[in-house]
């Protein structure tokens, strides 16, 4: 019973971590959309020099936090695989 549980806790937390990767990566591709509307609006006087440094910020936050999702699912794939009883190594990587 306690098995199966752990199982059931560890798909969830990989389905989770499946989900945050896209939310992540549409969290970047929005950031980066807007630092291109910020040059846009520099190169023409209508925006200033810190809104651009603010959106390439964002970016890199954004970067990082899919960085974080990834990471997060490579563990949840791991405790996943550990759960189950499956080698947490795989053959071709022998």
């Amino acid at each position: 019973l306690w098995a199966r549980d752990q199982i059931f806790n560890d798909w969830q937390r990989f389905q989770a971590a499946r989900s945050k990767i896209q939310a992540a990566s549409a969290l970047v591709a929005a950031a980066q959309r807007a630092t291109q509307v910020a040059r846009d609006r520099y190169a023409v006087g209508a925006a200033t020099q810190l809104e651009v440094i603010q959106t390439e910020r964002d970016v890199f936050q954004a970067e990082v936090g899919q960085i974080q999702a990834q990471t997060e699912l490579a563990t949840a794939r791991a405790g996943l695989r550990i759960s189950s009883g499956r080698s947490t190594v795989s053959q071709s990587a022998l």
